[in-house]
Parts: structure tokens; C-alpha cells; sequence
């Protein structure tokens, strides 16, 4: 891990964030996201561990969204109340043929 990135504090984010129903899809709102950051903030965890929990969580959401990538993902309602809907096939990347 990089300088500044403790990975106890990285285990601890991801593991409360993963408890979380449908984590998956709200680290992806920019807001909810938003809103973990503080909170793992608050709680006097580096911003360095912060930002790598969190790329990892959303590696992990995005590959899971990848896995469905049939299926309809549905995001939770912005702050504006649209709800916004994803229909679209994922490529995969670097791993075999297209």
C-alpha cells in the first residue's frame, strides 16, 4: 500500500461498508459516498486509507455491476429524485477475447 495508508484502517472501512445492504450500489452515488468518506473521516481514519478502502469498494461494486451486466441496475434516487437506470453491456477488460 502506498505512504500514509494503514491497513488495519483499510480493512476496518471496507468490512463496515460491506455490512451495509446494497453497498455495492451506493458507493456508487457520489453522495452516499460522499457521506461514508466523513464518516470514516469522523472517526479519525487517514485520508490515504480512506481513499484506497474506497477504490477498492468501488473496484469491487463495479466488477460486481460487470457480473450482472445483463441486468438492469437500478442506482439509488439522486438528491434531485430521478432515479437513474443502467441497461448496458460491460465489456471486460484485458482478460481474453471480446
Amino acid at each position: 500500500m502506498h505512504d500514509n495508508v494503514n491497513a488495519e484502517e483499510v480493512d476496518a472501512i471496507v468490512k463496515a461498508i460491506r455490512a451495509e445492504p446494497d453497498w455495492n450500489t451506493k458507493v456508487l452515488d457520489e453522495h452516499i459516498l460522499k457521506k461514508y468518506k466523513e464518516e470514516a473521516a469522523s472517526q479519525h481514519a487517514s485520508k490515504a486509507s480512506i481513499e484506497a478502502a474506497f477504490s477498492k469498494l468501488t473496484a469491487t461494486a463495479i466488477a460486481v455491476a460487470a457480473k450482472f451486466s445483463q441486468q438492469t441496475l437500478k442506482l439509488p434516487v439522486r438528491h434531485d429524485g430521478f432515479q437513474t437506470t443502467i441497461h448496458h453491456k460491460f465489456n471486460c477488460i484485458g482478460g481474453g477475447g471480446r
